[in-house]
């Protein structure tokens, strides 16, 4: 075996223990997760910097790109990966450019990032380009709305790609999910949008490299679906695979501070005293019942429903069965 292809072996098995890490060590270590990775890293550029001088020179591009890829395994920014891929990329090697762009990425240097993508992207198509491209194109600030709406358009075109390219990819179905839920949130507000998400989620969901990766389960379409125990469990799980990263603890306890609130608000009837609920009440009469005081409507098949107390409906449907309320708030 020659000294790039013992350089190869190692780069690539550094970043399949990193994916992978989760097979070896379970959940319950995750906590060690960053230090172990660090470790392989170390060893990994001390095997490069032994055997480095026998690399024939028209290899020196790669013994770049692999040494800066080796740095740059971990979530932060390293400014010695970037220094080492940024010579890598005199060499013009689209994965070279891709890895720089990751590096300043992490950095915040997004024009720098995007630069990157597209010269990547120029030389050659890869899943992962297009999905750094994805996740780009919905981080850059933007002027205007019309702009910002542009912007997350092309990150779903950029996402649609790579699946395009690797249908079997869970991560790229994360980043399809993630960019069909920044339309929702930011364009078009359709119902179809959150579905695309969902689907791509569970999509993602079904690759156990993609499964493990703390961004899928830190999303707010559960939230929004008031699906509150989902996205508490999302949350927890979020954390649990990296703990690292505290805005998610802090997310679950915004989101369990507003819950225990509401749940309490609930229970003591938005603070309302007796008095005031009691006039509320006696301005319930059936005739606010519209069409189906006295019959039903097409929804009904023109039967009238049962008008029925609370206790008697059930989780789920309530066929042809009918409820007055009032709706009271408390606003502070």
């Amino acid at each position: 075996m020659t000294a790039i292809e013992q350089i190869r072996e190692n780069v690539a098995k550094l970043y399949k223990f990193r994916d992978e890490y989760f097979k070896t060590y379970g959940i319950e270590d995750a906590a060690n997760k960053t230090q172990r990775v660090q470790q392989e890293i170390q060893s990994t550029i001390q095997l490069i910097d032994t055997i480095k001088d026998q690399v024939s020179p028209d290899l020196k591009g790669e013994l770049h790109f692999l040494r800066g890829r080796a740095l740059n395994a971990t979530a932060e920014y390293s400014a010695e990966a970037e220094e080492v891929l940024g010579r890598a990329t005199r060499f013009n090697l689209p994965s070279a450019w891709n890895e720089l762009g990751e590096c300043q990425y992490k950095k915040g240097d997004l024009t720098g990032a995007l630069t990157c993508f597209e010269k990547a992207l120029r030389l050659a198509q890869d899943k992962v380009y297009y999905r750094n491209m994805s996740m780009l194109m919905r981080s850059l600030p933007w002027k205007t709305s019309n702009e910002r709406e542009e912007n997350i358009e092309k990150g779903l075109e950029y996402a649609r790609k790579a699946i395009q390219l690797d249908m079997s990819d869970g991560h790229s179905w994360l980043v399809l999910g993630n960019a069909y839920l920044a339309l929702f949130f930011t364009v078009d507000s359709k119902m179809e949008s959150l579905k695309h998400c969902k689907a791509a989620y569970s999509k993602a969901a079904n690759d156990p490299l993609a499964v493990v990766l703390p961004e899928l389960h830190f999303s707010k379409f559960h939230w929004y679906e008031e699906d509150y125990a989902g996205a508490l469990s999302s949350l927890q799980r979020a954390h649990e695979l990296e703990p690292t990263w505290t805005e998610c603890q802090t997310k679950f306890d915004e989101c369990l501070k507003f819950l225990t609130k509401l749940s309490q608000m609930v229970k003591n009837k938005g603070q309302l005293n007796q008095r005031r609920l009691n006039a509320l009440t006696a301005d319930i009469n059936t005739s606010q019942l519209g069409p189906y005081d006295k019959g039903g409507t097409n929804l009904t098949s023109g039967r009238k429903p049962d008008l029925v107390p609370m206790a008697l409906l059930g989780e789920g449907n309530n066929e042809d069965k009918v409820r007055r309320l009032i709706v009271s708030s408390f606003l502070r």
